[in-house]
């Protein structure tokens, strides 16, 4: 597995949060943080850039298109 970088999140943070359980979640929140970032990161291009086959209508409409204005 590729390191991550701690995001800021300290020691200190993640022992203040007290969070009950264990595991590689709960001692390495800075992962979590930075699999959401990764997500909604391609997520986004995917809308940009788009991610339909070519001739399908696009995934979301502008505000105010489609009217006659």
């Amino acid at each position: 597995m590729l390191p991550v970088p701690r995001l800021g999140i300290s020691r200190a943070a993640v022992d203040d949060l007290a969070l009950p359980g264990s595991g590689l979640w709960i001692e390495q929140p800075h992962r979590v943080l930075a699999a959401g970032t990764l997500y909604f990161l391609c997520r986004t291009l995917v809308d940009v850039y788009g991610g339909t086959r070519p001739g399908a209508p696009p995934a979301f409409e502008p505000a105010g298109a489609g009217t006659d204005a």
